[in-house]
């Protein structure tokens, strides 16, 4: 999207290592003991729908003529969020007794926890809005896959969750390429020469080559 948009020129590498975290991602949740059809059809199209909106903010954020700062880029998009999400929650999330639910959100949440909630809330998409000023949608996403493996290590180590062998490979194979995916911005003419396997190797073997000339002046 962000190469549709014009925010971002294509390059080959970039894109190879994108489709590996893709690889990576589709082969986890594919190795998920209790698969939803439903359910992955709607994750698939709400991710459709996320990269559509951080694209666009990238746009209005960064793209010529339309640098507007972080706050003022929250203002725009936040009432827009608001009305396309409230018919939908209206429909699917108000209550048959509203009088006996709102007793019972008195008596077990109150407004001071919606209070801070929504302090976290606004916290959270300020931050989204600042790493998307000072890198790209992108990145922005390949930070999510993070996140995601994170919560998923968290779930096996403290609450137990079990996970397949798929899993761990496909999760394995897209944190690896989201390093590639670093590396490659960080070295492009490098991946470009050399190619992706190429290119690593290169990045490795002068990794090691420092170490070991580091080594060598510390021994003597």
């Amino acid at each position: 999207m962000s190469v549709a948009f014009g925010m971002e020129a294509f390059v080959w590498c970039r894109f190879q290592a994108v489709c590996a975290v893709w690889l990576g991602i589709a082969l986890a949740v594919t190795g998920e003991m209790k698969l939803s059809v439903i359910g992955f059809a709607c994750q698939c199209l709400s991710s459709l729908a996320e990269c559509g909106r951080v694209v666009l903010i990238e746009m209005v954020i960064n793209r010529q003529g339309m640098r507007m700062d972080p706050l003022t880029a929250l203002s725009y998009y936040a009432p827009l969020c608001f009305c396309v999400l409230v018919p939908f929650a209206a429909a699917t999330e108000i209550p048959d007794d509203i009088s006996a639910w709102w007793r019972s959100f008195d008596e077990h949440v109150g407004y001071v926890w919606i209070f801070l909630n929504g302090i976290v809330a606004f916290s959270l998409n300020l931050s989204v809005v600042l790493l998307l000023q000072k890198t790209s949608a992108v990145t922005y996403i390949l930070c999510g896959v993070m996140k995601d493996v994170l919560m998923i290590v968290g779930s096996v180590c403290w609450l137990g969750a079990s996970i397949s062998l798929q899993q761990v490979i496909g999760y394995t194979l897209a944190l690896a390429s989201v390093q590639v995916f670093n590396q490659v911005g960080k070295n492009i003419k490098v991946f470009e020469e050399r190619g992706i396997m190429g290119g690593m190797c290169y990045l490795l073997e002068d990794v090691i080559g420092t170490s070991k000339g580091s080594g060598h002046q510390h021994g003597e």
